[in-house]
């Protein structure tokens, strides 16, 4: 069994795809790091995999709120240093992207971040700058009708 699970998440004609190593070294720091990008990343893909998880028995329910907490939980990391992102993902390494990879993994069991790391890592930062614009608007829209 164990050598068909070893095959299946090697083997380039299956569907599954090779995991990142998850006891990778840190990469040598660049100019600007990359925590806050981690932290979004997290986000992205806490949300993806608690619509997923909500969404196996093609219900949504009261019940699938449980599936979302974590990315409650990574919301304000993500967002708290926000201005910051641009800086880290302008000297953004293949080192680093696999660093990010990593503690994606860490965080999350059974989560494969894919082959194309940069495509989901940049696709994770466009949805936190919307999602980081959204909830500033909304705390401006809010304190005008108080």
């Amino acid at each position: 069994m164990n050598d068909e699970k070893k095959e299946a998440t090697t083997n380039p004609g299956t569907d599954k795809k090779p995991k990142v190593n998850t006891n990778a070294p840190e990469p040598p720091k660049t100019s600007y790091g990359i925590e806050n990008i981690k932290e979004v990343v997290t986000l992205a893909a806490t949300l993806g995999k608690g619509v997923q998880q909500a969404m196996e028995d093609g219900k949504w329910k009261f019940t699938d709120t449980v599936y979302f907490v974590p990315a409650l939980k990574a919301l304000e990391p993500a967002v708290k240093d926000f201005d910051l992102i641009d800086n880290e993902v302008g000297d953004l390494s293949e080192a680093e992207v696999e660093a990010i990879a990593a503690h994606v993994q860490g965080q999350l069991e059974d989560i494969d971040m894919g082959d194309d790391l940069r495509a989901y890592i940049q696709k994770a930062i466009a949805f936190a700058k919307d999602l980081a614009t959204f909830i500033a608007d909304s705390v401006e829209f809010f304190k005008k009708e108080e």
